[in-house]
């Protein structure tokens, strides 16, 4: 029963911020400002410039690079906006203790402690994960909930893939497949009804959308694609 208790609430922690990305959100977003937050941003500019390089290299259109917001809490998600949009993603080193002792509790195998698969989790897959929500706003995708998060998930593993990264990505997946596989699965598993009953899963069942999410992950794992350019609807008419 414990370790049931506790893989529903660090799904709970994951899917939060997954189950937010790409919506508008207008709450006043405080991004961190010390020192360490100011020089851990740049490692995720980093990350996510090697991102637009690949798009310039490719010479794929794209209205602006997000700016980078660091946060305090578990969250992560792009915010669209036509002018110039944000991603937002937390900062282990100034995460109040409460947060950062049940990741170390709740994550202990011989791949990962708390805080490394924290960021490895938030700050290097799900970034590229929120740029993949970046792609949809640029192609001005209408597709529905179930459709888009496993359409970010594939932009983020072709990507990995598209690079060499394939090392650390395989591991990272492997650990979430194998959290799935210790949860209940949903009754209905359908796309159908994820999209008819999207906010009511949301924001009354955890362990129901978590599943959903890491079984996205999985369904992302099938993508054949080679090239993260295979994702724009039209590479030579901007659609934003």
């Amino acid at each position: 029963m414990f370790k049931r208790i506790v893989l529903n609430r660090l799904v709970l922690l994951l899917i939060i911020t997954m189950g937010i990305s790409c919506s508008i959100i207008n709450k006043k977003i405080k991004p961190l400002t010390s020192p360490n937050a100011i020089a851990y941003k740049n490692n995720i500019e980093r990350l996510t410039e090697s991102f637009f390089d690949l798009l310039d290299e490719k010479k794929l259109p794209y209205p602006y690079k997000p700016d980078i917001i660091i946060v305090n809490k578990v969250d992560s998600r792009f915010i669209p906006y036509k002018n110039k949009g944000k991603l937002i993603t937390p900062y282990w080193e100034e995460l109040d203790k409460s947060t950062q002792d049940f990741f170390n509790k709740s994550v202990k195998n011989s791949e990962y402690n708390g805080r490394i698969f924290f960021e490895t989790y938030f700050n290097w897959f799900l970034p590229i994960h929120e740029l993949g929500h970046f792609i949809q706003f640029i192609n001005n995708d209408t597709l529905g909930h179930y459709k888009k998060e496993i359409n970010a998930n594939e932009i983020a593993i072709t990507y990995y893939r598209e690079i060499g990264d394939t090392i650390k990505l395989n591991k990272l997946l492997n650990y979430i497949k194998n959290t799935r596989l210790k949860m209940i699965a949903p009754k209905d598993t359908s796309e159908e009804y994820f999209n008819n009953n999207y906010y009511n899963i949301l924001n009354s069942n955890s362990e129901e959308y978590g599943y959903f999410q890491f079984m996205f992950v999985e369904h992302a794992l099938k993508t054949k694609k080679k090239s993260v350019s295979e994702f724009y609807k039209n590479t030579n008419q901007p659609t934003y």
